[in-house]
C-alpha cells in the first residue's frame, strides 16, 4: 500500500494525525478515554519525518499498551475540528487485535477498553462516529 509523504500531508491541513480502528473477531472496537472522560479512536499526532502509518502505530501503542500491531490496510482520511476550530487531517488505518487487557501507557488517555460495534459508535463524537460506521461492512468482511 502506498502511503502518502510527509511533505504532502503538509500541504493538505496544518494539523495532522493518524490512528486506527482496531477490531476482533466479535466485532469489538478499542476505545480511548481521554482526560474530559470522553471517547475517542486511538491516535494522536504524527511526529516531523514520521509516516502516518508509523504514527499510528506509535500512538495506538500509547493509548492501548498493545504492541503487536499489523496494519490490513489503510482505511483512507478524514477531516475534522481542532479544539481550537482549526482543521485536522486524521489518517486511519484498520487493525484486527486479539481482545486482551488494555494499559495505556499515556497519562492522557487514562483508559482503553472493548466495546461491541454500536455501542463504541454511539460513545464517539460524530466525525469519529461517522467515520468507523462507514466502515462497518469492511470490518465484518475480515471476520470469519
Amino acid at each position: 500500500m502506498k502511503f502518502p509523504s510527509f511533505s504532502e500531508i503538509s500541504k493538505t491541513a496544518k494539523r495532522r494525525s493518524a490512528g486506527g480502528v482496531l477490531f476482533d473477531n466479535q466485532m469489538n472496537i478499542v476505545l480511548v478515554q481521554e482526560m474530559d472522560g470522553s471517547w475517542s479512536l486511538p491516535k494522536g499526532g504524527i511526529d516531523e519525518g514520521e509516516s502516518p502509518l508509523d504514527a499510528a502505530i506509535r500512538e495506538i501503542r500509547e493509548e492501548t499498551g498493545i504492541k503487536s500491531l499489523y496494519p490490513l490496510r489503510s482505511l483512507g482520511r478524514y477531516y475534522r475540528p481542532t479544539r481550537k476550530g482549526k482543521k485536522r487531517i486524521v489518517f486511519m488505518y484498520l487493525f484486527m487485535v486479539e481482545n486482551q487487557p488494555l494499559q495505556p501507557k499515556d497519562r492522557r488517555n487514562p483508559q482503553a477498553r472493548f466495546f461491541p460495534f454500536e455501542k463504541a459508535a454511539a460513545k464517539l463524537p460524530p466525525y469519529d462516529a461517522s467515520f468507523l460506521s462507514s466502515n462497518k461492512n469492511l470490518l465484518r468482511s475480515y471476520i470469519k
